[in-house]
């Protein structure tokens, strides 16, 4: 939405949509103004929208996307999955030390 912000001028939205658009609030931004408007929030959700509806087909019918991304990612989680158990495991640990010198 900064990027939008940014570039789409009061003036060049009054050219695309008629308005100058429905500010919602605006964001200080090296001494400029950013005004976010209703217009820059939808597009904005629309372009994101899109994104994901796009990395969703990729995902599933891209093979070599799947297997450079996607099973690293698995791959990832899994790891870090393991490596919270075995955290939890060693608190508890400690606990039991705890609680049985109490």
């Amino acid at each position: 939405m900064v990027f939008g912000a940014l570039l789409v001028t009061p003036e060049i939205r009054l050219e695309w949509i008629g308005t100058k658009g429905l500010p919602l609030f605006t964001v200080p931004f090296f001494g400029e103004q950013l005004e976010i408007t209703r217009q820059l929030v939808r597009t904005a959700a629309g372009v994101a929208s899109f994104s994901a509806l796009y990395y969703a087909v990729a995902s599933a019918v891209d093979s070599t996307y799947r297997d450079e991304f996607i099973e690293r990612l698995a791959q990832q989680l899994q790891d870090t999955f393991r490596e919270r158990a075995e955290y939890l495991r060693l608190i508890s640990e400690r606990d039991e030390r705890i609680a049985s010198k109490v």
